[in-house]
């Protein structure tokens, strides 16, 4: 190889010193073998490649797409931390993990994620972050990246940063003190770790969901401000790089500039070339409509963008017939988005983002699943890294999946309580791990020497205060999903027992149509004997303009109490038969 075909391959980030040296010395060594001027100075083609070496080693100019690789992150959806969430997934179907229905707050979860993500070229995760700043409190749909991916064995291969999703249909009414404080919380817990991402300029990226909450409340200049102020108070560890979520037209990347914002991006599309009023089209009109707005944000616009690619959304799973799906997505299709919006990567950031990586619920997702394989991850990398060595598709053992998974879903709930003669309580002998509470919120305790049916008890302290009937996953809208709170039907007596050894009550509690508590309670039945098991038995009617749901709950009157065998049926002399005819 000559000397100008290894500088330009060196300049080119083809070859580096250690391949040019190689190339040289082979070079020499032909020239060894050769006269020059009838001597040999084999010193002198040693001297000359030390020279191309020097001279190509030294410091390339500003970065471009060329000289540095492309970095591909993936919005990371951190809800899966409790195994009723999954009810949804597995009532709708088709979308079941290779890894299986996991518990996202597993270390071994995220090792598994990050090497399936590393080996198709996916360097850094975006989490989806969820803080109340009232309290400055980290809510528990946090746990995939505080107790899982912060713990797990791999994590120092992959970047991560924090996407603040500051959603909420009430009014904006944010303050400086509230932001800093969840700065300096930021700061300490994660900002500190040696893998969060950081742009170009050594700043620490800080994804914002709703950026225009931001600006409404404090307005424009403001919002500049205040921003200024966030980065500034995160100075010990190199301040923040605010990026927007928000549609990448001029007019928006011109107001989040002047807002203070560094770059903008998305999350997936849900609407996007879809006709109003509609809640249905196919995958391939949103390229159509979105690639023109990249490529003149691209070179137009005021603010640095970093593309956001998705391999198709159907929110049907969390909102039944209110979702919105966008049909025939194929791995061909998302293959074609990447290549095309790869184009509109700006060269300084060099970054793209994919939506998402597992939000199943949303049916936005790349993560390989039993039905489609690693079809959309093998795509993405042909669309990204062409060059890029190929692994074989790991599959987790047995084991591993074992230490994974929920060893029991509440998916088809309406078919389990038909199987348990009409009982409407889920898990009425505590025989598995869900369905219950204690009053404090925290896990139940199940006791196997003294119980009335069955394996277990659930055993009831006075210091828990009480135990009731566990809401399924709340905060998902769930249309007409049971979720294991009872509804109030009009003109009904419900039939309520629970086995008790020692003395306790029964009560229910009452919720209106949006499943809120009402603050009220309806009692039921209140004794049971010490030492001793005793069947509690009482009936409940409540009238549908008190309360829409109702859940059971049983508070101890002694120090120690065990509970078996709940159950709460229809009175059948209540049943109304639609054959008989209606007295007018």
């Amino acid at each position: 190889m000559n000397p100008i075909a290894i500088t330009t391959l060196r300049r080119t980030n083809l070859l580096g010193p250690l391949e040019v040296l190689r190339h040289c010395n082979h070079t020499c060594h032909l020239a060894h073998c050769r006269p020059l001027s009838g001597v040999r100075f084999p010193y002198v083609l040693w001297a000359y490649a030390a020279l191309i070496v020097l001279f190509v080693s030294l410091p390339l100019p500003s970065a471009s797409a060329q000289t540095h690789p492309l970095k591909v992150g993936c919005f990371y959806f951190p809800g899966w931390f409790t195994a009723d969430r999954w009810a949804p997934i597995v009532d709708y179907g088709g979308r079941e993990p290779i890894l299986g229905y996991y518990n996202d707050a597993s270390p071994l979860t995220q090792d598994w994620h990050i090497r399936q993500a590393t080996e198709h070229g996916v360097s850094f995760w975006i989490f989806d972050w969820y803080y109340d700043r009232h309290t400055d409190t980290i809510l528990r749909d946090n746990a995939a990246l505080d107790e899982g991916f912060l713990h797990a064995s791999l994590r120092n291969r992959m970047k991560f940063a924090l996407m603040w999703c500051n959603e909420s249909s009430a009014p904006p009414d944010y303050t400086l003190d509230q932001l800093l404080r969840m700065v300096r919380t930021i700061g300490k817990r994660y900002l500190a770790e040696g893998n969060y991402l950081k742009a170009p300029d050594g700043r620490n990226v800080l994804v914002i969901s709703r950026p225009d909450r931001l600006i409404q409340c404090f307005g424009v200049e403001r919002c500049r401000r205040e921003l200024a102020a966030m980065s500034g108070e995160a100075k010990p560890w190199g301040g923040l790089f605010f990026v927007g979520i928000q549609s990448p037209s001029l007019a928006n990347l011109t107001n989040l500039r002047s807002a203070g914002f560094d770059a903008c991006t998305l999350y997936g599309y849900s609407m996007d070339g879809m006709k109003p009023d509609t809640h249905e089209a196919p995958y391939d009109t949103i390229l159509p409509t979105v690639a023109p707005i990249w490529n003149t944000a691209a070179r137009g616009g005021d603010l640095p963008v970093i593309p956001c690619v998705s391999p198709g959304w159907d929110s049907r799973a969390w909102y039944g017939a209110n979702g919105v799906a966008r049909t025939g997505s194929t791995p061909q299709e998302f293959q074609k988005m990447c290549e095309m919006l790869k184009a509109d990567v700006n060269p300084t950031l060099n970054m793209i983002l994919i939506g998402t990586w597992n939000e199943f619920g949303e049916g936005t997702y790349i993560e390989p699943t039993k039905q489609r394989g690693y079809a959309y991850l093998d795509a993405m990398q042909r669309a990204f890294f062409p060059h890029m060595k190929r692994f074989e598709h790991p599959k987790p053992t047995s084991s591993e999946m074992e230490a994974m998974d929920y060893a029991y879903i509440p998916a088809h709930l309406e078919e389990e309580i038909a199987h348990q003669g009409g009982n409407l309580i889920i898990n009425p002998g505590f025989e598995r791990d869900w369905g219950w509470i204690y009053f404090n919120g925290s896990p139940v305790v199940y006791e196997t020497n003294v119980v009335h049916g069955g394996k277990r008890a659930l055993l009831l302290m006075s210091a828990d205060h009480g135990v009731k009937t566990k809401m399924l996953a709340p905060g998902i809208p769930w249309k007409d999903r049971f979720d294991n709170h009872i509804r109030v039907e009009a003109g009904i007596t419900y039939r309520v027992s629970a086995w008790v050894y020692g003395k306790a009550s029964l009560q229910a509690a009452l919720f209106d149509k949006d499943e809120r508590w009402l603050g009220r309670y309806q009692p039921i039945v209140q004794g049971g004997t010490n030492g001793k098991w005793t069947k509690l038995e009482g009936s409940l009617t409540i009238p549908t303009s008190t309360a829409a749901f109702f859940d059971l709950e049983i508070t101890p009157l002694e120090d120690t109490v065990y509970v078996d065998d709940v159950g709460v049926w229809v009175n059948p002399t209540d049943l109304h038969d639609p054959s008989e005819k209606v007295q007018q």
